[in-house]
């Protein structure tokens, strides 16, 4: 042999030798904010920050000190609700990252949901300082930019909280929802003369809401909250910190205003919690342009979606487009719309309850019917390997011909080809079960301590008037429930999204919001696993079950 080629074989063998030994030689170091985390619920959050710049100056490459540590670390205390820990750990970060524009933005964001709004604004402004130096994608800084801005806004037209204001609290869906609300509120607030703080939450920062705990924590006791509609809410139901409201919607109009089917989601028990203000529907979303070239209609049946597929397939399309990377909660609308058609909406309750287990015949038939779709190439090889924004792309250039997705994706769709989009529902598969459909809606809602105060049930009349829910659809042009509102500007698909909701018997939230969020973390992972190999059923219930029994013990 060459001795060259024997020196190059000897180094190959010495590390393929200090891989196998070692275990770890080429491994991502371990992060440090699951190291500090564990000191904090030990020894306090000032133990925690020692042990960070001790660990950082005597073994650097031993553990990830990158921004994103310290600055998640500082949202999941936010959303736990320990507000002090959460703003020493994002001053920590902007120590060791002054340069950044996030960490002044997570820092502000901390501040202002302590009510310490002075001192928001002053460092919202920072982050306008270093994002007009920063190098990033325009995308990334636009979004920086105008949130700073909105906060600036928030923290110049609200109180901060107080035993006199009327604490709100919003969880929106993006900057153009949070614009909206803030204005919609400011400008009430100005009207009524009535004090009140305002704070706000992105719900899809992540695949599963993170702070849903927040508008019931000590440090910001919300009187209003607006966000989504029933799910997970329904534990806070049950132990009475959100408010009996039925009261409201009998002076108020709203059995005559909203659909049955709105009043039957924002009710538990026969009595109303929620007042709905704008909803997403999530049906099969097609290319019409495809779908005339091939001479296809949308299915009617099982078999003739199963045969569509085959078709679309066999004429070169993918069939059907889905995000399982990055952001997978897509993937889950798979499981909840066959597990509505099979089993119905009562049963799926249950099962988002973990009152069932996960290794029952009824789940396994879900899996067995969505592992069809498969075995008729309705999704491709490589689908686990799929982004939202490229399932997206893959829609809109016509590689593929239908999309299981709510609503928001005219959000990020080409406006020039609105005309080639239209939708189905999937077909009934057992003619027994009562019709449901995956709704996400959005609504607002009284706490326990907001029933106290006579202004928060004001507000939460004004959230579900006519007027508000206008302002609403006008803005964001998104579709609300409110039957009296003008509709001239909705679109001819918009027309008959609203009336196939309005004569749907029971609407049902996504998944991710539906369950607990371990859960629905849990579901998300093992849903993806089981696209990656679909006939490995039983792997997949398993591991649901037993992450069932963690959450929920012998709940059945």
């Amino acid at each position: 042999m060459h001795p060259i080629r024997q020196i190059h074989r000897s180094l190959l063998l010495l590390i393929c030798y200090m891989i196998v030994s070692s275990g770890h030689l080429f491994a991502q170091p371990a992060g440090i904010a699951e190291v500090i985390q564990k000191t904090i619920l030990a020894d306090g959050v000032e133990a925690a920050i020692e042990q960070y710049k001790t660990l950082k100056n005597s073994q650097p490459d031993s553990y990830d000190f990158s921004e994103g540590q310290l600055n998640n670390l500082g949202y999941q205390l936010m959303g736990e609700g320990r507000m002090a820990e959460a703003e020493k750990i994002l001053r920590l970060n902007i120590e060791q990252f002054p340069n950044s524009a996030n960490v002044y933005d997570s820092y502000a964001e901390c501040q202002m949901l302590q009510g310490n709004n002075a001192a928001a604004i002053k460092n919202y402004h920072i982050v306008l300082e270093k994002l007009a130096e920063a190098e990033m994608p325009a995308p990334r800084k636009n979004f920086f930019i105008n949130n700073a801005k909105s906060k600036i806004f928030q923290a110049e037209n609200f109180q901060a909280p107080s035993a006199e204001t009327v604490n709100y609290t919003a969880y929106v869906g993006g900057n153009p929802a949070e614009k909206w609300d803030m204005y919609n509120l400011a400008s009430y607030n100005t009207e009524k003369e009535a004090p009140l703080s305002y704070q706000s939450f992105n719900l899809y920062r992540s695949p599963v809401p993170g702070s849903i705990p927040t508008p019931f924590t000590s440090q910001f006791k919300a009187d209003v909250v607006s966000g989504f509609v029933r799910g997970v809410y329904r534990d806070y139901v049950a132990s009475g910190e959100i408010a009996d409201i039925s009261g409201l919607w009998e002076s108020e109009g709203w059995n005559k205003a909203f659909p049955e089917s709105f009043r039957d989601m924002s009710s538990y028990n026969g009595k109303q919690y929620f007042v709905p203000q704008a909803f997403q529907f999530n049906p099969i979303w097609y290319r019409t342009d495809i779908f005339d070239t091939l001479k296809l209609s949308p299915p009617q049946s099982w078999e003739e979606l199963l045969t569509l597929c085959d078709k679309l397939h066999a004429a070169g399309y993918l069939p059907f487009t889905v995000s399982a990377r990055g952001w997978p909660p897509p993937v889950a609308r798979w499981f909840t719309i066959l597990n509505l058609r099979l089993n119905g909406a009562e049963f799926h309750e249950t099962v988002m309850q973990g009152k069932v287990a996960y290794t029952d015949d009824r789940i396994r038939e879900v899996f067995q019917y969505w592992g069809e779709l498969f075995e008729h190439h309705a999704f491709s090889d490589t689908v686990t390997q799929t982004n939202y924004a490229q399932a997206v792309r893959e829609l809109a250039s016509g590689k593929a011909a239908m999309y299981n997705l709510g609503e928001w994706l005219f959000e990020s769709w080409p406006a020039n080809l609105n005309d080639k989009l239209d939708f189905f529902i999937v077909p009934n598969l057992r003619p027994e079960i009562p019709r449901a459909e995956i709704v996400h809606a959005y609504g607002a809602f009284l706490t326990a301590a907001g029933k106290e105060k006579p202004a928060a049930k004001t507000l939460l009349s004004y959230l579900g008037n006519q007027a508000s829910q206008q302002s609403n659809t006008d803005s964001l042009k998104r579709i609300v429930p409110h039957k009296k509102v003008t509709t001239a500007h909705y679109s001819e698909v918009q027309h008959r999204l609203f009336e196939t909701v309005k004569n749907t018997g029971t609407l049902v939230p996504l998944f991710e919001f539906n369950t607990d969020p371990r859960m629905a973390q849990a579901g998300l992972q093992a849903f993806v696993a089981f696209c990656k190999n679909p006939k490995d059923i039983e792997s997949v219930l398993q591991k649901l079950e037993t992450k069932r029994q963690e959450v929920y013990g012998d709940a059945k």
